[in-house]
């Protein structure tokens, strides 16, 4: 069965805290590998409304994963939180899909696979993690999640209990390193974390141990998804090595929006007021390739460069009459900055010095 513990499992008889388990416990900085567990950064919005099935970033480094075609769900950067926290992410069901033999929705994170190396996962040498959460819902009942490989070829099913409706609880999970399986260690998905609203019984497993499986939720969980108006809210979220649950690790809001850039960013706006301006270069006579500093490195070359339509585009200096398009340049990702190709033009000159303005802020996807 799950190893899922509330943290009543870590006091003794007196209500203290066991003494064992502080010495086992990691301690210092940097120990949460979840970025953006307190919900405190949301550079997409703080609502969102999905319907179908679709995948999709909704607060920072967590997802949507779903193709529950008949659900209508809203999420949202919420301020109801346990104590020490200020926000938590809603999961909020508009329309049910009650038909989930095929289906499923998710919320997840997936970490990158250089956070994850030092675990050792797929050798004789992989450590243990624990996962832990505030969560609260207005259902009851086991809930189900998984940890799984970036091939989705191995997986461990979890669960955790909730007893008391629209009431905050804590929860605990320790899994045991994954000794089989291949784990990436470079900037590809090293480790994808579900907590499962809805799957189908294709994707469900036995909760507590790891399987040549793509399984996506555990056997005999609760499916929110399938409930209209049903709520569940999530927020503190840690994940560390060691077989204890230690205190969460509250990062300041710049540090995790720093480390959430690495995934997402926006270029912001320009010393004119909304306007962004780059220096540019030309690339043959129909377009421009333009440099555009950033504050972090990205984890790859973005795949969506802009939220900028070509009609918001209202100078370039040095061409003549054509409608603009923006897309990635070959190599993009350079360091501390990107590259954007400005293409659809008319009337420039090779190489020729120019510069872009842009009446919209810019954004950059990295994501896994």
């Amino acid at each position: 069965m799950s190893k899922a513990r509330d943290l009543a499992d870590l006091l003794d008889a007196n209500g203290d805290v066991e003494l064992d388990a502080l010495d086992n416990a990691p301690s210092g900085s940097g120990k949460n590998l979840i970025i953006n567990g307190a919900m405190q950064v949301a550079q997409r919005g703080t609502s969102f409304t999905k319907s179908g099935s679709s995948n999709v970033y909704i607060l920072d480094r967590f997802n949507q994963v779903s193709n529950a075609s008949a659900a209508t769900v809203v999420y949202s950067q919420d301020p109801e939180a346990p104590a020490n926290f200020k926000n938590s992410l809603k999961f909020s069901v508009t329309t049910a899909d009650t038909d989930l033999t095929s289906q499923r929705c998710l919320i997840s994170q997936f970490i990158e696979g250089q956070n994850v190396a030092h675990l050792n996962w797929g050798t004789a040498d992989a450590q243990d993690v624990t996962l832990s959460f505030w969560v609260r819902s207005s259902l009851t009942g086991t809930f189900g999640g998984s940890f799984i490989n970036s091939a989705e070829d191995y997986s461990y099913p979890f669960t955790y209990t909730i007893s008391s409706a629209d009431t905050w609880e804590y929860k605990t999970v320790t899994v045991t390193g994954p000794t089989a399986g291949t784990w990436l260690d470079t900037n590809g998905v090293g480790i994808r974390i579900h907590w499962s609203m809805g799957t189908g019984s294709y994707r469900l497993g036995t909760a507590g141990s790891w399987s040549a499986n793509r399984y996506e939720g555990a056997t005999g969980q609760v499916d929110p998804v399938s409930t209209t108006s049903a709520t569940w809210y999530i927020t503190g979220v840690q994940l560390e090595v060691g077989s204890v649950a230690t205190p969460f690790e509250h990062r300041s809001y710049g540090e995790e929006l720093q480390l959430c850039k690495r995934y997402y960013q926006t270029s912001g706006s320009g010393a004119m007021g909304s306007q962004v301006c780059l220096c540019g270069r030309g690339n043959g006579t129909a377009s421009s390739v333009a440099f555009l500093p950033l504050p972090v490195q990205m984890r790859s070359s973005p795949t969506s460069n802009t939220n900028i339509a070509s009609t918001e585009m209202f100078s370039i200096a040095g061409y003549g009459s054509g409608t603009a398009t923006v897309s990635a340049y070959a190599g993009t990702n350079r360091g501390m900055g990107t590259a954007l190709l400005i293409g659809g033009l008319s009337g420039g000159t090779d190489n020729r010095p120019n510069y872009v303005a842009f009446s919209n802020e810019l954004t950059f996807e990295s994501e896994l």
